[in-house]
């Protein structure tokens, strides 16, 4: 093990025992805890109460925060890529702009939780429950949704290139329509963007005219048929 190796493990575990620290002031004290634009890998927050915590511009990738309460917690334009948040509650968290990339939120509870332009590439969000949440321009990008329920969400702009939809539940959500299940097992779903319909499916996410002419190419009527439910639409 270099110097150089020792120096930084010796540094991140001074960082470690200050943040324990401010942790337990702020528990005991009934102080916020503030984190503004503090930078920390592997933390571990596991099963505590981070109740109005205040994360904005941190960076703590790797970190442990499952099972935790993150009630009101601010998380605005943090760094949380590969954490684990497994049935953490986010209810009312601030997440806008928050990177959560390959992050493990299975299970997790978001109630009020604003995740606008959040970055949720790659992450494990099976089983996870969204409830009157805003995630207006989020980015699912090869998500796994599978088993999720999503209630009352706006879906404006957000991308779900890639996205697991095995089971997942949408229920009286705007701007996404479940255009339901082809024959051959393919499930249709449509998101508004400001230029218009995107449709997923096997075909992967793309724009509606593209995916028409792809159909229309392919000559497949029932698929043809799932689109048109669009039009109809007010």
């Amino acid at each position: 093990m270099t110097k150089e190796t020792v120096s930084t493990k010796t540094a991140n575990l001074k960082k470690m025992l200050e943040l324990h620290e401010a942790y337990l002031e702020s528990f005991m004290c009934g102080k916020r805890l503030d984190l503004t634009k503090k930078s920390i890998r592997h933390v571990d927050f596991s099963g505590r109460d981070l109740n109005r915590a205040i994360f904005v511009r941190a960076n703590f990738p790797l970190g442990n925060f499952s099972l935790s309460d993150l009630t009101l917690t601010n998380f605005e334009s943090a760094n949380l890529g590969n954490c684990d948040f497994t049935f953490a509650n986010f209810e009312k968290a601030l997440l806008a702009n928050a990177i959560l990339r390959f992050s493990n939120m299975f299970g997790a509870i978001f109630y009020q939780t604003n995740l606008i332009n959040a970055d949720l590439t790659g992450a494990n969000l099976a089983c996870a429950q969204f409830y009157k949440s805003s995630i207006r321009e989020a980015n699912f990008l090869s998500t796994d949704l599978s088993k999720a329920v999503f209630y009352n969400v706006n879906f404006k702009n957000c991308n779900l290139i890639n996205t697991k939809l095995k089971e997942t539940s949408f229920i009286q959500c705007e701007n996404l329509v479940d255009l339901g299940k082809h024959s051959n097992g393919d499930r249709f779903i449509a998101v508004l963007h400001d230029d218009g319909w995107h449709i997923i499916s096997s075909v992967s996410f793309s724009h509606i005219e593209k995916v028409k002419e792809h159909f229309k190419k392919k000559k497949d009527i029932e698929a043809l048929a799932r689109i048109a439910i669009l039009d109809a639409l007010p």
